[in-house]
């Protein structure tokens, strides 16, 4: 059996905050939530968005190359797709091998808190496909 790629079979949109327009392939909160499956979107939306930022923190303070003030990948966005797997792919290993974050950075790997003042959406602009996604979630 030939290996097939998952996301070339489904639809998997990005987790974005409130300071995002809702599109399709992005989802974000509800802004003012009116039923309990919309605010239970929201709570999951936000449990979701705090462990993909602390995923990146882990990241950055592993691979200095992903961290802006370590440097930045000056690369084109296919080799820089190949360097991030390759990134999480020794992180995993890592993690495996209980090998430990660098000091320095794992005293501070504190996860981020939600963020009650997320900011407002840009412009208000909400497509269709992306109301229908999230709705879909709820």
């Amino acid at each position: 059996m030939k290996h097939r790629p998952v996301l070339k079979y489904w639809f998997i949109p990005f987790t974005g905050d409130s300071g995002y327009p809702l599109e399709r392939y992005l989802l974000t909160p509800f802004a003012n939530p009116m039923t309990r499956g919309e605010e239970s979107f929201n709570r999951s939306h936000t449990r979701t968005r705090v462990l993909i930022e602390q995923t990146f923190g882990l990241l950055k303070s592993r691979f200095r190359c992903l961290h802006q003030s370590g440097g930045s990948l000056q690369y084109e966005p296919r080799k820089c797709g190949k360097i991030i797997t390759a990134c999480i792919l020794l992180h995993n290993r890592c993690v495996r091998r209980r090998i430990p974050l660098p000091e320095a950075e794992a005293e501070a790997e504190g996860g981020e808190e939600e963020d009650p003042d997320d900011p407002e959406p840009l412009g208000g602009c909400r497509s269709e496909t992306g109301t229908c996604c999230r709705t879909t979630s709820t």
